[in-house]
């Protein structure tokens, strides 16, 4: 094989005694064609493999390509079988399929103009057109990727990489669960706990409501995140700052084994709501003359909250973002009463003692009110002051409907420490036996008026002024009203927490952190979780390592006990296909670091695979995994004949893909595992056009992964678009899916005779003959030799010179696969059938049929998929092996 020059022909110094070739990368550009001459005698598919094989042509080509002699198409199936004469002249080219007839036109016009170009001499305007270009067209076109995608039955095959699965995520809100100073995604009731599989930075969702509570006057917020474990963790990041250069977080971490020890920093559960609201102060009017009859707005609207069921504690934040202080007299305390009652579900409300607040801080700080029904001493013991004689009876102040008549409110144990040292609030212990810790309450809050301490009266209620800071007034005469000018008591409920100390999270195998910020917000928590699954140590898979494996990670999902809606056990493993994929993954460096939420476990297992050049493969209840890889130099495990066919072989060819490029988004982990997109193109174009599909590609975290990812995608789109089907008998079905078979059937080499079934006699399941519309002859016509055999062009093997061969009829099904029915004799417009045949599946009338001789030729084909047939046999379903172009310099 020789580069063409026309000079050197013209000269004498190239015979013209061979087969020329031309190839055009592009079809409608005659620059860029590239002419060889070869030697006589070989077949185009001989021709083609030359040319692939000295960097000519591009790797792909036979999948995509067109041949043309003269005007004929040779369909790329029974390339192997034609042989070019010497003085032939042969066209190669990505001519579009399933277009018009114009394609094909165009491209013989051009070989033809080539042609009388070079018989008439036109050299001296043909020579730059045939050399422009040429150094660099092969070396573009080198890495052009073609092929398809198959599915049988709605299942994945090997092949197919299709769009892996997109596992969504739900989730409550964060304003439902969250709290001030925490900014974590919270994860929902009943919602799955994500799985990291492989090496992932990740902001792990909270698995238990947060919750806060008061500290020397602190905020101090507890949250528990996590994910399933185990899992080694690193570098961990609050707001994307490391967590060894942060002051005022504490941090405690579990790997997620069954046995790990309780987490010891936030060992109490809460249920808090985070909604401030401002208490309201009284709005008296100036028609209220007496408190006898005192208007209902003259009363501040409550502050109402619950107390959840089965929490013996219930914690409220009051917050004073500008202190509480008297700004008037610095050195006097500022008191300011606060009113409390509650209400068991179906109960009646029971009145606290009022509460005297007392401070002198113009600085910001938060207290708490706690109740503590647990029967022990109370979680908090802080300065606070229950006034008792604001609490006596006065006839005076009967009208005020808190009082209750002066009844002490039962259940309430008025000998709760009142101490000055511990500025964090009040604790209310409370009778188990009449506040039912499994019961649930409403809890109701209302404010006062502020006062100074100076100003304060205990003892006798003065008839002809004001007890400062009640909630009630006397008039005498002038009317007197609290005056709050130069008073700092705004208060805000900030949060209410119905608080159990119980062990916040019970269930077991999680990888929890748990951690305590104070006085500030943590918008996000990250870190790198390292997967801990079992690895193959080349004995048994007994050893328990981090690992980004895919077939570790898949296999884990499968055997992992907790995944009991896809229960599998070690004797429904095929051990030995899964031992070969993890050792073919350590040494294509194939991974996968991803997270698993949403979605089945077969879901999962397909995923891991899908992004590792493999398909989980299921042989009854065995479950084993398919590679995906060059088979080329692998023998076939068996071979099909019709003769063991119940179901004669019926192939379908799906049209040419659209998508030319990909535009794929990813984790990075170069960029800390933030999100990424690039565009992945192979050279191919579609009618010269670039037609792009956006895909996400989970499990891959780096640019080179993800390219090699989508190559091969790209490539299985062009490459694998012919789907074989047949049906045998259960006694000769001996393969799995995955295995490598071939399939010998016959073909039609060409046909000199085409009609429409009228209609098709049987004999049992077997066909026995088909009627048509039209007379059919019963050998070739007397044209026949001209049509095959023009003018020293090509020669179809040497069939046609010796004694009639086979006949057989090509038959267009109803799905659109064709079948080839052999034929033992013509008889007008009858084909009686040669032997036992069945009847194939979607044989109708009006099915196209076409005559003409038959050989037999073998496929190399994957078993994508064996189904039922019927009850004693099996359809088995599969695809073109071709791996060799796709895995091509990957």
């Amino acid at each position: 094989m020789r580069p063409f020059n026309l000079a050197d022909a013209i000269a004498g110094a190239v015979p013209l005694d061979g087969v020329l070739v031309e190839y055009r990368p592009v079809l409608f550009d005659a620059a860029s064609s590239l002419f060889f001459t070869v030697a006589p005698g070989g077949s185009i598919a001989d021709i083609v493999d030359g040319l692939i094989a000295a960097g000519a042509i591009p790797r792909p080509f036979p999948a995509y390509g067109s041949a043309f002699i003269g005007s004929d198409e040779v369909p790329s199936w029974c390339w192997h079988q034609i042989r070019p004469k010497a003085g032939a002249m042969l066209f190669l080219g990505p001519v579009p399929e399933n277009g018009d007839n114009t394609f094909a036109l165009i491209a013989a016009l051009a070989l033809a103009a080539v042609a009388i170009a070079i018989s008439g001499g036109a050299l001296a305007t043909l020579a730059p057109a045939i050399f422009a270009g040429a150094a660099g067209s092969a070396g573009a076109w080198a890495t052009a990727a073609v092929g398809a995608a198959v599915t049988v039955g709605g299942g994945l095959l090997v092949q197919s990489l299709t769009k892996p699965p997109q596992l969504g995520g739900g989730g409550a809100s964060g304003a439902s669960l969250g709290v001030a100073g925490v900014g974590q995604n919270p994860i929902g009731a009943y919602q799955p706990v994500p799985i990291v599989r492989g090496l992932l930075r990740l902001s792990p969702p909270l698995l238990a409501r947060p919750w806060s509570d008061i500290v020397a006057s602190g905020q101090v917020v507890n949250a528990i995140a996590g994910v399933r474990g185990p899992c080694e963790t690193s570098d961990p990041l609050f707001d994307k700052v490391a967590f060894a250069d942060m002051v005022g977080i504490e941090l405690e971490q579990t790997v997620g084994y069954d046995d790990d020890p309780p987490l010891t920093l936030v060992t109490q559960s809460a249920a808090e709501e985070s909604q401030p609201v401002a208490l309201r102060k009284q709005e008296l009017k100036d028609d209220q003359s007496t408190l006898f009859t005192p208007a209902p707005e003259s009363y501040p609207l409550p502050h109402v909250v619950r107390w959840e069921p089965n929490s013996p504690l219930f914690r409220t934040v009051l917050h004073f973002p500008g202190g509480l202080a008297d700004s008037d007299d610095p050195g006097h305390a500022c008191l300011l009463p606060l009113r409390i009652r509650i209400k068991a579900d179906g109960g009646s409300w029971v009145n606290f003692p009022e509460i005297i607040l007392r401070g002198s801080n113009m600085n910001p700080m938060r207290r708490m009110i706690i109740m503590d029904r647990s029967g022990g001493p109370g979680s908090v013991v802080s300065s606070g002051t229950i006034v008792d004689s604001l609490y006596a009876s006065n006839p005076v102040w009967t009208a005020d409907a808190y009082f209750n008549g002066g009844v002490t409110p039962t259940g309430i144990d008025r000998t709760v420490t009142n101490v000055d040292t511990a500025p964090d609030g009040i604790t209310f212990r409370l009778d188990p036996e009449v506040f039912d810790p499994a019961a649930g309450f409403t809890v109701e809050y209302t404010r006062g008026y502020a006062t100074s301490a100076a100003d304060f009266i205990t003892a006798d209620y003065e008839i002809g002024g004001i007890a400062p800071g009640f909630f009630t007034y006397y008039q005498n005469s002038p009317q007197r009203i609290p005056v709050q000018n130069g008073y700092i008591s705004e208060v805000y409920v900030e949060s209410c927490a119905s608080q159990r100390p119980v062990y916040p999270i019970e269930q077991k195998g999680l990888c929890l952190s748990a951690f305590r910020v104070r006085n500030r917000k943590v918008n996000s928590f990250s870190q790198i979780y390292h997967s801990i699954v079992p690895i193959w140590n080349g004995t048994d898979w007994n050893t328990l390592a981090p690992s980004r494996n895919n077939a570790a990670l898949a296999l884990d999902i499968l055997v992992n006990p907790a995944n009991y809606v896809f229960p599998q056990k070690p004797g429904k493993i095929d051990w030995a296909s899964w031992q070969a994929y993890y050792e073919h993954c350590e040494a294509a460096g194939l991974t996968f670091d991803g997270l698993l939420s949403d979605g089945s476990v077969e879901d999962h297992v397909r995923m891991i695979l899908n992004a590792g050049d493999a398909e989980l493969r299921r042989d009854g209840q065995v479950s084993g995994v398919v590679i995906d890889k060059d088979r080329s130099a692998e023998g076939i495990s068996c071979l099909f004949t019709t003769a063991v066919m119940v179901r004669p072989l019926t192939m379908e060819r799906t049209d040419a893909p659209f998508t030319t490029a990909i535009i794929a988004s990813f984790r990075d982990a170069a960029n800390d595992y933030d999100p990424r997109e690039i565009m992945v193109d192979d050279g191919y174009m579609q009618n010269g056009r670039h037609l792009y599909e956006s895909i996400e590609v989970p499990g891959l975290t780096s640019e080179a992964a993800v390219r090699r990812w989508c190559l091969i995608y790209l490539r299985k789109l062009r490459y694998r678009r012919v789907k074989y089907s047949f049906a045998v008998d259960l006694d000769h079905l001996l393969v799995k899916r995955g295995h490598l078979v071939g399939v010998a059937h016959d073909m039609l080499t060409n046909s000199y005779g085409s009609g429409r079934l009228v209609s098709f006699a049987r004999s049992g399941s077997n066909l026995t003959s088909l009627t048509l519309d039209t007379d059919m002859f019963d050998a070739p016509p007397d044209n026949y030799e001209s049509l095959f055999d023009v003018d020293n062009v090509f020669t179809l093997s040497n069939f046609f010179t010796l004694a009639r061969g086979a006949f057989g009829a090509c038959v267009r099904l109803k799905d659109g696969s064709t079948t080839v029915v052999p034929i033992a004799s013509v008889d007008g417009k009858t084909l009686n059938v040669e032997g036992a045949f069945a009847v194939p599946n979607g044989l109708e009338a009006t099915s196209l049929v076409a005559l003409g001789p038959r050989e037999r030729t073998v496929h190399r084909v994957v078993v994508g998929d064996i189904g039922k047939e019927s009850d004693r046999q099996a359809l088995i379903t599969g695809f073109a092996e071709v791996s060799k172009p796709i895995f091509a310099g990957l």
